[in-house]
């Protein structure tokens, strides 16, 4: 697996064979234990993003219209969320599920195209009580042309900026 992260991250000529791999890799995330979850899903999530992210640069700038890309974004989108309800839900000790929310946010900003899935996904972490995880959803919709989402992003800032003055 490592040797494969350390690969990807820098891939030149990324290919469309190699996303349903990274998605497998992150669905395996899903039925690891907390412990391997905290340990790997950095490299996994971020090293998948970025790999997504020079596809769509270097090979097609029309990959929102990829199905394996799409299906990547999704699985990405998927984990996040799923950490999310587990942090919503945990009335203690949030801190691993709320790291993984961040890292989940922070591989989805890394993407120049965002499925409809991600984007529902970012919506609600805007929602989060987290002050961290609303920043990181904020910055997670920086590349992605969603006016619906780039809509809700403003309006949560000028609720926090009307509210500190």
């Amino acid at each position: 697996r490592q040797e494969f992260f350390e690969t990807a991250k820098f891939a030149r000529n990324p290919t469309q064979s190699s996303f349903p791999v990274l998605e497998k890799l992150i669905k395996s995330l899903e039925t690891a234990g907390e412990e391997d979850v905290d340990k790997n899903q950095a490299d996994f999530l971020l090293t998948a993003s970025g790999f997504g992210y020079q596809y769509c640069k270097l090979v097609n700038s029309n990959c929102g219209s990829v199905n394996q890309y799409k299906t990547l974004v999704d699985a990405i989108a998927t984990f996040t969320l799923n950490r999310f309800n587990e942090a919503n839900q945990q009335s203690h000790d949030q801190g691993n599920s709320l790291h993984s929310v961040i890292v989940g946010l922070q591989a989805l900003g890394n993407l120049n195209h965002l499925t409809p899935q991600a984007v529902e996904v970012i919506g609600k972490c805007l929602t989060s009580n987290s002050s961290r995880v609303k920043i990181h959803a904020l910055s997670a919709s920086r590349r992605d042309p969603c006016t619906s989402l780039k809509n809700r992003a403003m309006t949560l800032l000028n609720s926090l900026q009307s509210g500190s003055d």
